[in-house]
């Protein structure tokens, strides 16, 4: 799994949520508010994503979300720590 799937994963859940993002290219470094997303919907979005790809965040990292990115970028680190043998 890339970091791509994970983006796609991220971007279908929130379409999902508010269809009006899916009708142009999303800015990933757009403050969340500005895409109409709130704290509800932030929740809904990873915890789908969260579910769909099989990994698992903290509460304390989610709420220090504040971009699609971060979704993005958290969710990628948790994939690939699930990934990573232990040594």
């Amino acid at each position: 799994m890339s970091k791509e799937h994970v983006q796609r994963v991220v971007l279908s859940h929130l379409h999902r949520l508010i269809p009006e993002t899916a009708a142009a290219p999303v800015n990933l470094d757009a403050p969340l508010n500005e895409l109409g997303v709130d704290s509800l919907d932030l929740l809904d979005v990873t915890s789908q994503a969260m579910m769909e790809l099989g990994v698992k965040l903290p509460r304390s990292e989610v709420s220090g979300i504040k971009r699609l990115q971060d979704i993005i970028d958290a969710l990628d680190r948790a994939r690939a720590a699930q990934e990573t043998p232990a040594p």
